[in-house]
């Protein structure tokens, strides 16, 4: 790197570590332009070279962040790589290592939010190559059984999908206390990871044994499942005391209201929910693919 392209990076590594610190502070709300060079000690001017308004700055620092709470928690699994051995290990490892950070500094997690980075999808769907940090992430996990056959495409919508459903909780968690305190939603989360199957190709099904889930919780899981790739539908199944709720989400091919009635459910044709009274999640999950089924056979 030459003594410019040097000077060049240490300017915006400044400009960046001066907004972090005035975010943390007092809020990126309340944190101007103004405030970020006077704490940098630059011209207001060297900021324009570098970003083209305070959002930018905003979105550069939640890459950084985000990029270094997944650096860490990778460079943690790889030391217990032996013991991890399957993807929802690898997943659970990962994701359990990052919201410990977040509850250590919760101003940290104030500042991220629900916005946690993800990188590598633009670089992977462009040229077929992910940033280095998600070839480690992705390292860690071509070599379970249950992503061989996988594009590393479809492997990183997993990841992403059941990450950002955690991340997502674990701020309402962890801050607010809801639904439920992050140490009674974690078996809930890595219940969700471990038991997401794909049927027929097409539905992404959970069903979950863990009592605690909330409407909330069990639709946000639903929708991020509808982001892996080829989902066209999915479901998720959870306790609710002596009853059995559902969940369901479309993308519009498949009518999940239609499925949900067969189980006493209803909705639209892309949103639906229902409950199942006297069961439990594994006899309704059976009736569910039953119901799916049926619906394709018709």
């Amino acid at each position: 790197m030459s003594t410019v392209e040097g000077k060049k990076q240490e300017k915006r590594r400044a400009l960046l570590d001066a907004a972090y610190e005035l975010f943390l502070e007092r809020g990126t709300s309340k944190t101007s332009v103004e405030d970020i060079t006077s704490r940098a000690k630059v011209g207001k001017g060297t900021f324009y070279l570098y970003f083209a308004d305070k959002g930018s700055v905003t979105q550069a620092l939640l890459a950084r962040v985000s990029y270094q709470l997944l650096d860490n928690a990778c460079a943690a699994a790889e030391q217990h790589a032996a013991e991890l051995t399957s993807f929802p290990d690898q997943m659970i490892f990962v994701i359990d290592h990052i919201i410990e950070a977040l509850r250590a500094d919760t101003l940290m997690l104030r500042f991220l939010e629900r916005s946690f980075v993800w990188p590598g999808l633009d670089q992977i769907e462009a040229s077929g190559e992910a940033e280095p940090l998600m070839r480690k992430v992705l390292q860690i996990v071509m070599c379970s059984p249950e992503m061989a056959g996988r594009t590393e495409r479809e492997i990183y919508q997993r990841i992403t999908a059941l990450g950002s459903m955690c991340m997502s909780v674990c701020y309402t968690s962890v801050l607010e206390g809801k639904p439920d305190n992050i140490d009674n939603m974690k078996p809930i989360l890595y219940d969700i990871i471990r038991r997401a199957e794909l049927y027929r190709e097409d539905i992404a099904v959970a069903a979950i044994d863990q009592e605690g889930v909330d409407r909330v919780t069990a639709a946000q899981a639903a929708d991020e499942l509808l982001s892996l790739k080829g989902v066209k539908a999915s479901f998720v199944v959870f306790p609710s005391g002596e009853n059995v709720q559902m969940s369901a989400r479309s993308l519009g091919e498949v009518n999940v209201q239609v499925i949900l009635e067969a189980l006493g459910g209803g909705g639209n044709s892309t949103t639906a929910g229902g409950k199942v009274t006297d069961s439990d999640p594994e006899t309704v999950r059976k009736r569910l693919l039953e119901a799916i089924d049926d619906y394709y056979e018709k």
